[in-house]
């Protein structure tokens, strides 16, 4: 997995610094999810969905993937707080889902993992929402 293009990032801010770092520390921590997800645009679905545009969008929506009633009851997107819930611990958020992943106990590395995958998007939130 290659870091983002430059292009994708926002402008040499301070907030635009903090966002950089954490995308290349979120890189890092996503070869834990390549595992069952592609994280390339139009890539195939695995064990898991494809994570590529997955911020702010609709939950349990990504075509041809069969996802559990858990989260195919769930109404709403994928805002960064419910992907830091979520990545916190799939099973607390979303009880009887198939993901096997435990989560992520520390609040940076989710920080992290949220701007990495905000910045793997067609049109990621400009400093992943920070300004």
């Amino acid at each position: 997995i290659r870091r983002p293009p430059r292009s994708t990032l926002s402008s040499s801010s301070a907030a635009s610094d903090v966002y950089k770092r954490q995308v290349d520390a979120g890189l890092k921590l996503s070869k834990k999810c390549t595992a069952c997800h592609s994280l390339k645009s139009g890539g195939a679905n695995g064990v898991g969905p494809t994570l590529w545009n997955i911020v702010n969008a609709p939950k349990a929506n990504i075509d041809g993937y069969s996802y559990s009633k858990a989260l195919s009851s769930m109404e709403g997107n994928w805002t960064i707080q419910d992907l830091n819930l979520w990545l916190k611990s799939p099973k607390k958020y979303a009880p009887g889902n198939k993901m096997s992943f435990a989560g992520l106990r520390k609040t940076k590395d989710r920080a992290n993992m949220i701007a990495f995958l905000n910045s793997i998007s067609d049109e990621p939130i400009p400093n992943n929402g920070l300004n």
